[in-house]
């Protein structure tokens, strides 16, 4: 998706913060960079640090998007957004490589056990892997299909507690969401989409339905919208098979004013049971020229 507004560049930051009463909780920042060559190349930079108790991974993706415009060449407007009248059909090519690096910071563990998982206070596991990508976009349709981590990883997960396989090594994931965009005949807009996406290692399979709404100002637009998240893989629980129900609930709200991009979001889970009240904070920050 690099390359996708109508902007020469852009840069664009994401905080995200977990059950932030509790210490150690999961937390994520991400920097992101784009920049289009011209209306067909582009090009992008992506880092991020994610965080989670004793474990960090810390990652850079370089990614490079090819654009086929079949319609009017919108691209460098200086918009952050496409408008109704923008007569937009255009098809991505994207490609991106990736080094992940994963450290587990075992200094306080108890070592007078030789454990022999335990091997010293510092562990660390790095790898590189590709993700590819094809997104076809209109004025009033879009959809994308990703395919991340084509290689098998070096890192071993043993899985002996899912299956009798022994270990595992694919940690490939697909994702491929569509949504339209209604537009009123006043400054108003509406866009309903789904995300779909399953991991390979676990055969886990995620739901998001989203709804938003954009409305047009002089200076750019405001927008609010819902996304819920459903959980649909299934656990043996006494010889039945039973779905797993985990559910999330995550409200939205966002402002492009000029070249400045704001967005927020919170991420509470529909269940029973929970760690904590609280859910996911996460703030993005951007800019565009």
């Amino acid at each position: 998706m690099a390359g996708d507004m109508l902007v020469g560049f852009r840069l664009k930051t994401s905080l995200r913060k977990q059950w932030i009463e509790e210490p150690s909780t999961p937390n994520l920042q991400l920097l992101t960079a784009e920049y289009g060559v011209n209306a067909r190349s582009k090009f992008a930079v992506q880092a991020y640090t994610d965080n989670n108790g004793y474990h960090q991974q810390k990652g850079i993706y370089f990614t490079y998007a090819h654009h086929i415009s079949f319609q009017d060449v919108v691209w460098n407007t200086k918009r952050a957004f496409p408008t109704k009248n923008d007569k937009l059909k255009e098809l991505y090519f994207g490609l991106s490589v990736g080094t992940l690096q994963n450290n587990l910071d075992a200094s306080t563990f108890d070592f007078s056990s030789n454990d022999p998982v335990l091997l010293s206070a510092q562990q660390n596991a790095s790898n590189v892997n590709f993700d590819v990508g094809i997104s076809f976009l209109t004025t009033y349709f879009f959809t994308h299909l990703t395919v991340k981590n084509l290689i098998s990883s070096p890192l071993r997960v043993d899985i002996n507690s899912l299956n009798d396989q022994g270990f595992a090594t694919d940690f490939k994931r697909i994702l491929f969401s569509i949504g339209f965009t209604h537009y009123a005949k006043v400054n108003w807009s509406f866009e309903p989409s789904i995300l779909y996406q399953t991991y390979a290692l676990t055969k886990e399979q995620i739901g998001d339905f989203n709804f938003k709404v954009y409305r047009l100002m002089s200076q750019g637009r405001v927008w609010a919208g819902i996304s819920f998240r459903r959980d649909f893989q299934q656990h043996a629980e006494d010889a039945v098979i039973r779905g797993q129900n985990l559910q999330w609930v995550t409200p939205l709200f966002g402002v492009d004013f000029q070249q400045f991009t704001f967005a927020y979001n919170y991420s509470s889970a529909a269940a029973a049971q929970q760690f904590t009240p609280t859910g996911f904070h996460q703030l993005s920050l951007g800019i565009s020229f």
